[in-house]
């Protein structure tokens, strides 16, 4: 994610994949340096919206077979300052991460599962 996003809404994709565990689920949005924004404003966003997620160690519940759905507005801004530049996603049972990342310009969107 980056800047001039253009005001447009973005969707971060969940899915939990085990057959009958329930999944604990983070979801960080982390600035340039690592720090997670989860209840930051985003830049250039009117009216104001703040950045979605889980603040320190908490974790979502989320059922087996079931997806969870954030969305959000992209940044207009012109500095780096509060901006996302990495969604780190973690969980203790088996997922996949999709996201629809609309925004002005190249938006490359690229979702892999971590080795383990």
């Amino acid at each position: 994610m980056y800047q001039d996003g253009g005001n447009n809404t973005s969707n971060l994709y969940v899915f939990n994949g085990s057959a009958a565990a329930t999944a604990d689920v983070s979801v960080n949005f982390l600035d340039i340096n690592g720090t997670n924004l989860v209840g930051v404003n985003i830049p250039g966003i009117s009216p104001t919206e703040t950045y979605p997620g889980e603040t320190g160690v908490s974790t979502t519940p989320l059922l087996p077979k079931h997806t969870r759905n954030l969305t959000w507005t992209m940044p207009h801004a012109s500095s780096d300052t509060d901006l996302a530049y990495t969604i780190q996603v973690t969980s203790n049972q088996p997922i996949v991460v999709g996201a629809n990342l609309l925004g002005s310009g190249f938006m490359p969107n690229q979702c892999e599962e971590l080795p383990k």
